[in-house]
């Protein structure tokens, strides 16, 4: 599972837009960055209780060990997700605003 979420962070940073802009000539807005992964956010939780309930998942092993595995997914896969939120939001730059026009 761990490896799972090694290779699938790269995945998401692509559909993210990371990277240089010069790399990435279509890149997404922020907001829509943003909701891809609160998609991804979404579905790892519902993995993990899924894996830890057992249900519709089938992992050899003692349920003990699938558990603690579950736990550690759903409780620590948050930090790597609030980081990759902070990597998207700290590339933003809104655009400025113009200055008020005095009359």
């Amino acid at each position: 599972m761990l490896r799972l979420g090694y290779g699938f962070s790269p995945e998401l940073r692509r559909h993210l837009g990371g990277g240089p802009a010069s790399t990435v000539p279509h890149r997404p807005s922020v907001p829509r960055r943003l909701v891809v992964l609160a998609v991804a956010v979404a579905a790892h939780a519902v993995l993990a209780q899924l894996l830890y309930a057992g249900w519709l998942v089938d992992v050899p092993g003692p349920a003990a060990d699938r558990m603690a595995g579950a736990q550690l997914m759903y409780w620590f896969g948050d930090l790597a997700e609030v980081a990759l939120a902070l990597a998207v939001l700290s590339r933003w730059r809104p655009d400025p605003r113009p200055a008020p026009v005095a009359a």
